[in-house]
């Protein structure tokens, strides 16, 4: 990896941290990390499973744990067993979490418009442009691609869409039932597939 280059992501990732207050100990004046602010906000009105929310966030079980309980403590989140699957935990806000959250969102918007405030508005373009082509960039930089069996769940998650895509597009529809699993197999073929945060986002045979 050219070592200039390094240096350059390296010198963003300062500005950008030192800019949005990630240095603070109490992210937005809160009495709470960016960590588990962050956490908090990710939960939402509608709740979380544990497992979509460290996927979501590519945290360590533990580290999360440690986020989530520091948040039980204050009263903002509970975590309990799903309704339907007892195995599986799900967080939801208290109303004081949901309170805590809707302030989250006030200062964070104040905190926006304070980066926003003291240019005119061709840099104002400029800057939202640029985020959001790095924010692009980054997502990408998020997509792992790997070769998966036809037969996995996620692999026929994105034959469906890619079938039904087609069916859309085309005037007399589209059918993959000619397609055979076998066809997307070693030796005869592959197939890969594309993850965000541990969900399948794309596929090619």
């Amino acid at each position: 990896m050219d070592s200039g280059l390094v240096g350059r992501v390296r010198r963003f990732n300062r500005t950008v941290t030192q800019r949005i207050g990630v240095l603070n100990d109490a992210y937005l004046a809160r009495e709470r990390s960016l960590g588990q602010s962050r956490v908090l906000w990710e939960i939402g009105p509608e709740g979380i499973e544990v497992r979509a929310l460290r996927a979501r966030l590519d945290l360590d079980s533990g580290y999360l744990s440690r986020l989530l309980r520091a948040l039980e403590t204050d009263g903002l989140v509970v975590v309990e067993a799903d309704g339907t699957d007892a195995r599986v935990r799900r967080i939801r806000l208290t109303p004081a979490g949901a309170v805590e959250r809707a302030e989250l969102d006030v200062r964070s918007d104040e905190l926006a418009a304070s980066i926003l405030r003291p240019l005119d508005d061709g840099q104002r373009d400029r800057l939202v442009v640029a985020m959001a082509e790095v924010e692009r960039l980054f997502v990408a930089s998020l997509v792992e691609v790997t070769a998966t069996d036809p037969a996995h769940a996620d692999a026929r998650h994105c034959l469906r869409a890619y079938a039904a895509e087609l069916d859309r597009r085309f005037p007399g529809g589209f059918d993959l039932g000619t397609a055979h699993p076998a066809h997307l197999s070693p030796p005869a073929g592959l197939l890969l597939v594309a993850r965000l945060h541990g969900e399948p986002v794309g596929c090619g045979g």
